[in-house]
């Protein structure tokens, strides 16, 4: 390059830095104080400083805006709202999941239904043991008062051991109530779970 054009490539650098400066110094805030009242200024003061303003050019043309700064309150409610966007986002991803994992398991909705019903029929028949269990355990006591029945008539004291083993007796029925009941709680906790999987599988393959 020439020396002549070196010397015009500087002197284009240097009016466009020049035209860049007038432009900058042009800018002119706009904003209302906290009094209601406007200004026009190419510097905001310290005290206005957070209220919201506009940046002007030298046409009195509006080129950026300068928001204002959140008070405590406005700031708290954005970080709730950004919580529950959050949240919303990962149930959506956690549903997007389930979704996914309930297509590959079940290929028709009737087999859905068997799989239900195979869970179902493997709870009632622990359910059966039990109740037979129950039965037995219901003899027994039955037995046992009996016995010591006996002892009252005779006005004789009911012995240690027959005493223990009613008080024992008694208690496995009642746990063998509390697991019967437990069951048929699994039972229904089931029937609700698997209406989900049929009514969400029907909107997905619908």
């Amino acid at each position: 390059m020439s020396n002549v054009s070196m010397i015009k490539a500087s002197i284009y650098t240097l009016i466009f830095l020049f035209m860049s400066t007038l432009v900058a110094e042009a800018a002119l805030y706009r904003w209302v104080d906290s009094k209601g009242k406007v200004h026009y200024s190419d510097h905001v003061p310290p005290e206005d400083a957070g209220q919201e303003r506009k940046v002007m050019d030298g046409d009195g043309r509006t080129i950026d805006v300068i928001e204002r700064s959140k008070t405590e309150e406005e700031l708290r409610e954005l970080k709730r709202i950004k919580k529950i966007r959050e949240e919303e986002k990962r149930q959506q991803e956690l549903q997007a999941s389930r979704d996914r994992v309930l297509l590959l398991t079940y290929q028709s909705e009737q087999e859905i239904i068997v799989a239900r019903d195979n869970k179902l029929s493997t709870i009632e028949l622990a359910k059966e043991h039990a109740q037979e269990s129950l039965t037995a355990q219901r003899q027994r006591l039955s037995e046992i008062r009996h016995k010591a029945a006996e002892f009252e008539r005779s006005s004789r004291p009911i012995p240690t051991d027959v005493l223990d083993e009613m008080a024992t007796q008694q208690k496995q029925i009642e746990k063998t109530l509390v697991y019967i009941k437990t069951r048929e709680h699994e039972q229904q906790q089931l029937r609700d779970e698997f209406a989900g999987y049929i009514d969400r599988y029907r909107e997905l393959t619908k």
